[in-house]
């Protein structure tokens, strides 16, 4: 939906029956192995630099972000390689059938740096993606217990359905140029914001809120799991680590 630079309407649903009626319902897990490899690189990098950065900084929203900045920057700069070929699998399913092979064909066919095309634009998207979900996850914790809240699964299911509305809604229009510079197969657009500029006159501010909903239907579960399941790591480290 985000690659597509027409006007049409298509709603998440019409595209998933589309797909799904086409090419059977396992088509709709292409590339799962390159959004597993994205998510060891990308996000496990982010996370760990978040928790070391935190006491650089002070214990507010202010402080939060800097130290989410500062892992959003690093995580995006390890893990673009898993990105683009997560891409360019979506893009192109007949060329690239799985992640490592993608990885090295990338590699050889059009050289190693390759691979870090759209680092500028993955780099640009970590720091509010970061930012909106863990800054908004750690403050909506805090401000919940400080108000007399508990700190228990609904305080961290409520607190990650924030960080998850937040970071889905600053990241849309990134998320539609990072798509579309990745996705090409020419040199349509000259930079990040060549590519933004040129949607903007094409097809309207709104082209860059196209996927919103799909896209929160992939990062919702997607950030409450991840952060009920660190809290549990959390509560078991503590217990058992001593």
């Amino acid at each position: 939906m985000q690659m597509n630079s027409s006007r049409g309407k298509v709603s998440m649903l019409q595209s998933f029956v589309r797909v799904s009626s086409d090419e059977g319902l396992l088509v709709l897990y292409k590339g799962v192995d390159a959004s597993v490899l994205r998510q060891l690189t990308y996000s496990v990098t982010r996370f760990g630099v978040y928790e070391k950065s935190k006491p650089l900084f002070d214990a507010n929203l202010v402080g939060r972000i800097a130290a989410a900045s500062i892992g959003g920057v690093v995580g995006a700069l390890v893990g673009t390689p898993a990105d683009l070929v997560n891409v360019r699998m979506q893009a192109d399913p007949a060329r690239y059938k799985s992640a490592i092979p993608a990885l090295l064909k990338i590699a050889r066919d059009e050289g190693i740096f390759q691979l870090w095309t759209g680092a500028m634009p993955n780099v640009i998207r970590a720091i509010p993606m970061t930012a909106g979900q863990i800054a908004t996850y750690d403050t909506c914790k805090s401000e919940m217990i400080s108000a007399g809240f508990s700190d228990n699964l609904s305080t961290h299911f409520i607190s990650s359905l924030a960080g998850a509305l937040v970071a889905t809604t600053l990241c849309s229009p990134i998320d539609v140029v990072k798509s579309r510079i990745m996705a090409q197969k020419s040199n349509e657009y000259s930079g990040t914001l060549d590519c933004a500029v040129k949607i903007a006159r094409r097809e309207g501010f709104s082209s860059f809120f196209k996927g919103w909903t799909p896209s929160f239907a992939r990062l919702g579960p997607h950030t409450i799991l991840t952060f009920i399941f660190m809290e549990q790591i959390r509560v078991f480290y503590a217990k058992y680590a001593q």
